[in-house]
């Protein structure tokens, strides 16, 4: 049972996080290119739907990447079935790393700003402009929380008593407001200043250049830290 974190196992879990935020931005970006038959430019967060997608192709390309993180989730909580407590203890992290509340906390607001989500856009075409804003959003909530709840309610039992409800809220909160500051406003802010530099060229799958190079740093730190995952009881 986990029962604690350290700086080290802070830096790692944010470093996995960055990892599968990218690998959810890619998996859009590879329905793009098979789908719909081009490479849309994109930033950090975002890839944009590009060329004329046919109606389904485009839903496809919508929910591709909130698919790809539910499922990271669920295997998260596969993995907290396993004996190996090394194995544990990265299903654990991949539930959190996979930024539920992240999935979450966008919906309430497309309510009552222009902001939309991959899920509210998904449901907006599969469902037609005959269906309110409300009851998308009704729709999206409710999905959400039935895909997220069963790793979450996992992850809560496999912290220790004592401390389950600073650890769990701590890792449940923590990797949102990390990514919108690290990722969103710092790093787009510097790809959007190397506009026009090899750094702002794609490379594969409409990614720049600077993304491809900020993953692999990422990945080999990862690599290199990913030991810091298992907190060992006795530590």
């Amino acid at each position: 049972m986990l029962s604690r974190f350290n700086a080290r196992y802070v830096f790692t879990f944010l470093l996995l996080t960055l990892l599968f935020v990218e690998l959810h931005e890619l998996v859009h970006a590879w329905l793009n290119h098979i789908l719909c038959g081009c490479d849309a430019a994109r930033v950090f967060d975002n890839v944009p739907e590009c060329g004329d997608c046919n109606a389904a192709a485009s839903r496809w390309v919508d929910i591709g990447g909130p698919l790809f993180s539910f499922a990271a989730m669920w295997g998260g909580m596969l993995l907290l079935r396993v004996p190996q407590p090394r194995i544990k203890a990265l299903g654990f992290a991949l539930i959190f790393a996979n930024l539920p509340f992240g999935r979450l906390i966008p919906l309430p607001f497309t309510l009552l700003t222009p902001s939309t989500s991959d899920e509210m856009t998904f449901i907006r075409k599969l469902t037609g402009a005959e269906v309110s804003l409300y009851i998308r959003a009704a729709i999206c909530i409710i999905v959400v929380l039935a895909l997220t709840i069963p790793p979450l309610r996992a992850a809560w039992y496999a912290i220790r008593e004592d401390v389950r409800r600073r650890v769990f809220w701590r890792l449940y909160f923590l990797p949102l407001p990390f990514i919108l500051i690290y990722l969103i406003a710092g790093w787009n802010n510097v790809l959007r200043s190397l506009s026009g530099t090899p750094w702002s060229k794609p490379v594969i799958l409409g990614t720049p250049l600077l993304i491809v190079v900020h993953t692999a740093v990422v990945l080999l730190l990862l690599v290199l830290t990913f030991r810091h995952l298992y907190i060992p009881a006795e530590e």
